[in-house]
């Protein structure tokens, strides 16, 4: 087995990756392609985003490594083709942190002093519009699509689009705005519901691709939006709201099986043998639990 030694470097960590692509290198590893690595990529930051939540740098540690795997075996996959390199891609975001940093690196112009973070954010997209525009091919006409990537969770992308329009002067002007909003599409929900007359969705019944064309289905996708809208007016990141209510939910019913085996042993009972209404109360004073954990 290599041992690393000293030579822990970046070097090493790409001649490590380029050993896995080689011939006789992994099998799996060279198999992989841009498009066949997309999950991964995803899944990573997902989980860099819960190490980060955990507070524990040795798990902060892993997962950045796993990114910067991502990043690397990309760069690997391109440079093999001739298309582009590591370094192509260092110098790339280098070039681009020194355009979108002009109070940093052109502190001699006066218009770079005494900046604020709002001005800076503000100059960020400015800049950001002319690297879109300068000396790039005309684009192709299609629908209108804000720049923000798709691959972006949907909730989080929602807000991204809300904060789009609200500096186009297309917004709510207060969260209580929003929540009637909210409130409308939770009746067009209900709506729909009720004239689709309890038939469930089926795939089978949709193209396979493109949009999903079910009215159920648009109302609830209207409603999420909306909500990922409030969560932004009252400066919360909708994202995060849900991973956090997800985790709630797990240590909710977590206590609740807890609870419920407890009692198993004085009543004699099993869980498929209890009625709704008494899982309904078990999972009350599984909340009442969680909360007192807290």
């Amino acid at each position: 087995m290599t041992e690393l030694g000293k030579e822990s470097s970046w070097k090493s960590f790409l001649q490590i990756i380029a050993r896995l692509r080689a011939p006789d290198g992994c099998p799996w590893d060279k198999e992989q392609t841009h498009r066949s690595l997309i999950p991964y990529a995803i899944e990573e930051s997902f989980e860099l985003a819960e190490a980060i939540e955990s507070g524990d740098d040795a798990c902060i540690v892993d997962e950045l490594g796993d990114v910067l795997l991502q990043v690397a075996l990309h760069s690997q996959i391109a440079s093999e083709t001739g298309r582009f390199t590591i370094d192509s891609v260092i110098r790339a975001v280098s070039e681009k942190m020194i355009r979108r940093h002009p109070h940093v690196f052109d502190r001699k112009n006066p218009e770079n002093q005494a900046i604020t973070s709002d001005q800076v954010l503000t100059r960020w997209e400015e800049i950001k519009k002319t690297e879109k525009t300068d000396g790039a091919p005309e684009a192709k006409k299609t629908d209108f699509r804000f720049d923000i990537p798709l691959a972006m969770p949907a909730l989080l992308r929602s807000a991204k689009i809300g904060d789009k329009t609200s500096g186009l002067r297309f917004d709510w002007p207060n969260w209580q705005g929003v929540l009637v909003k909210v409130e409308e599409e939770l009746n067009e929900v209900k709506s729909a519901l009720k004239e689709s007359k309890e038939q469930t969705y089926n795939p089978k019944d949709h193209p396979e691709t493109g949009t999903v064309r079910d009215p159920v289905a648009c109302e609830i996708g209207d409603l999420l939006f909306s909500v990922a809208q409030l969560a932004r007016h009252r400066g919360l990141d909708p994202e995060q709201c849900l991973r956090e209510a997800n985790a709630r939910f797990e240590r909710r019913y977590g206590l609740l099986r807890d609870i419920e085996k407890e009692k198993a042993t004085t009543d004699g009972r099993n869980w498929e043998s209890r009625a709704q209404d008494e899982i309904e109360a078990l999972w009350r004073e599984a909340k009442i639990a969680e909360l007192k954990g807290k």
